[in-house]
């Protein structure tokens, strides 16, 4: 058996120092993402964000909900907002993986009550594990007594071809309480996304 060359403890420590150093300079590699820079790059006129926030922020102080949802909640913007405006808890739910790390980077800096999560609407975390009653699915997990879905609609009707009164159907059983953005059919981003397909929606 061939012997094994012994190393001093200066040694390890010096290989351990240079796996560390190694190691902290690694970087990962960042998905693209067309959704991190909405709160700076979106369709909005400056005045009309602005209305956007202010309706947004009188619709939470009415209800000054204990759980809000935030659907589409993109980096946090309105559901920090809501926070401000009389929130207790949100909860959000974004599609990008990058829009909803700098979501929680927001929500961890400043220690918010405010848990970004990555979802995909049309295909939901379900129930899981033994039984099927092990770990409840998005619709056992995430009542709410309030919710917004602000330009999230589209996403679902024209992006993946969900009839609008499923999508209605679907999202009044999450909440009692919410409120819905729809966008015009003139938004940019809604001409980009029927560029290409009959326009068959309402």
């Amino acid at each position: 058996m061939q012997n094994l060359k012994k190393y001093s403890r200066l040694s390890y420590f010096g290989i351990l120092n240079q796996l560390r150093g190694w190691i902290s300079k690694i970087e990962f590699k960042k998905d693209k993402s067309i959704w991190e820079n909405y709160s700076k790059e979106h369709t909005y006129r400056d005045n009309e964000f602005d209305k956007k926030k202010e309706i947004v922020g009188n619709f939470i102080n009415k209800v000054k909900p204990k759980k809000l949802i935030d659907l589409g909640c993109n980096t946090g913007d309105f559901s920090i907002l809501s926070l401000d405006s009389g929130a207790e808890n949100v909860v959000g739910f974004d599609f990008d993986h990058n829009a909803i790390t700098e979501a929680y980077l927001k929500s961890s800096k400043k220690k918010l009550k405010f848990l970004p999560l990555v979802f995909n609407a049309v295909n939901p975390s379900p129930n899981q594990g033994w039984m099927q009653i092990e770990r409840k699915g998005f619709m056992e997990r995430f009542k709410s007594d309030t919710l917004i879905a602000l330009a999230f609609e589209h996403h679902l009707i024209i992006g993946k071809n969900i009839p609008m009164n499923q999508f209605f159907d679907w999202i009044s059983k999450i909440s009692k309480n919410g409120l819905l953005e729809f966008i015009p059919k003139r938004d940019p981003t809604i001409q980009k996304m029927l560029e290409y397909r009959d326009d068959i929606f309402d």
